[in-house]
């Protein structure tokens, strides 16, 4: 990205080359507020995936203990 505005820099001499520079720039911070709103969800959705596993496991670990529990229950 530093490269890019050295090279985007050095060009911007004259008038119409300055603005394609400016249009330029918005839209490479565009692209980047982009990639890092993507990142965020993915990092989200990983993060939720991660949960709804262990909440998963949890359950099943409850019914497992709570089944064997009443079944002790009802036999005596």
């Amino acid at each position: 990205m530093e490269l890019v505005n050295i090279i985007l820099g050095s060009i911007a001499g004259s008038s119409v080359t300055g603005i394609i520079v400016v249009q330029v720039r918005k839209a490479l911070d565009k692209y980047q507020d982009y990639r890092m709103t993507k990142l965020q969800c993915e990092t989200d959705v990983k993060i939720n995936r991660d949960n709804n596993r262990h909440a998963a496991k949890l359950g099943k670990e409850y019914t497992a203990k709570n089944s064997k529990s009443q079944t002790m229950t009802r036999a005596s």
